[in-house]
């Protein structure tokens, strides 16, 4: 009693705790299943950042390719191209990094599928463009629009680990790294 007289604890979910909301069944067919989402997280993700989008925006994907390859360029020389000092600190000011790690965040927990775009959105975000900006908000956009689901394992699910690796030689342009990924 004195000790929540003094700090005023509230007891709370994982879901408050975290922003892992886990639900578990079984469904319709017999089989069992623990769902992991982050709906009320990722809302509030997207309300830090919703007054930088245009109205209605929506999105097919979190990131195309072409525009991910187009965040990291080279001076003839072979340097990378930053850009200006300017609009790479407007752009940290706006949030960049912390919104960054939100979606890193939501990316380790229930959104495997967002690794390649985090990915290109990590390797700029010590100087992050007004394009890598706008990748960001299109994947916070597309993460908002899929927000009830989650990552979901079920007993019908094979067991069998899948590791992906960008085999078409499609290197980052600055430290020729290629991007690969489990589940």
């Amino acid at each position: 009693d004195r000790f929540h007289a003094k700090f005023q604890i509230t007891l709370v979910t994982s879901g408050v705790m975290l922003g892992v909301e886990i639900h578990s069944g079984v469904d319709s067919n017999g089989h069992k299943y623990v769902e992991l989402t982050q709906t009320d997280y990722i809302e509030r993700m997207h309300s830090e950042v919703n007054r930088f989008m245009k109205p209605n925006y929506t999105v097919k994907c979190p990131i195309s390719k072409d525009k991910a390859k187009t965040l990291i360029t080279k001076n003839p020389d072979g340097s990378v191209l930053k850009p200006p000092v300017a609009e790479y600190t407007k752009n940290l000011d706006n949030g960049y990094r912390t919104v960054i790690g939100m979606l890193l965040w939501v990316q380790r927990n229930t959104k495997i599928d967002i690794s390649t775009s985090m990915a290109y959105l990590c390797r700029v975000m010590a100087s992050p463009s007004d394009l890598a900006f706008e990748c960001m908000l299109q994947t916070v956009q597309w993460v908002y629009q899929n927000r009830t689901t989650g990552l979901k394992f079920s007993s019908e699910s094979s067991f069998v680990p899948y590791a992906w690796y960008d085999a078409s030689n499609d290197r980052d342009i600055e430290d020729s790294l290629c991007i690969g990924g489990t589940v």
